[in-house]
């Protein structure tokens, strides 16, 4: 998995602990299934677009939020 997958999912778990949610309360909540979360969550598969959607309307915050990556340092402006 790629640096942008892992920062994805600390943002997701960050997101989910700060809403006091556990995966069966957010499979619950998603309609996903507790096994694929779990597996996103270690970073045995990386997260659908569709998946991080689902996260964030239960999560209430925008999608982008989840996926944002830190900006390169260095990195000029285009």
């Amino acid at each position: 998995m790629d640096l942008l997958d892992q920062q994805t999912v600390v943002r997701v778990a960050h997101a989910v602990r700060a809403a006091g949610l556990d995966i069966e309360q957010l499979a619950a909540r998603t309609g996903l299934d507790a096994e694929v979360l779990t597996a996103r969550l270690e970073v045995a598969s990386p997260f659908t677009v569709t998946e991080l959607v689902l996260v964030a309307m239960v999560l209430d915050c925008d999608s982008t939020d989840l996926v944002a990556a830190s900006p390169r340092s260095g990195a000029a402006d285009v």
